[in-house]
């Protein structure tokens, strides 16, 4: 495995700080989208189609954001998967040659 440092880990914690901003941000949307669709009942002709528009650009525009966050730490966590692969490659052709040093060739 690879030798740690202080860099080490610091993607996924990015990662976990990516989804736990996700979460807190979902379950603060749910908290407002609850608010105001309690006020729907209050709005009538014009108003109430100008409501349930301006209700569908925020469901979607709060779904295109959250669904950015998933985005980013789905990549956050592919890179460092990358980074892992490469990491245990290169230990393994160095122990490759270490042995052949050792071991002659």
């Amino acid at each position: 495995m690879a030798v740690m440092s202080e860099q080490d880990g610091a993607i996924l914690r990015g990662a976990e700080a990516t989804r736990q901003a996700r979460e807190e941000l979902t379950r603060r949307i749910g908290v407002v989208d609850s608010h105001v669709q309690s006020l729907a009942p209050r709005f009538l002709g014009e108003s109430a189609a100008a409501f349930k528009k301006l209700m569908g650009d925020w469901n979607a525009e709060s779904s295109r954001v959250t669904g950015a966050l998933d985005e980013f730490e789905a990549s956050l966590r592919a890179h460092q998967s990358h980074l892992d692969t490469g990491e245990d490659q290169q230990s393994a052709a160095f122990a490759k040659v270490a042995a052949r040093l050792n071991g002659g060739l």
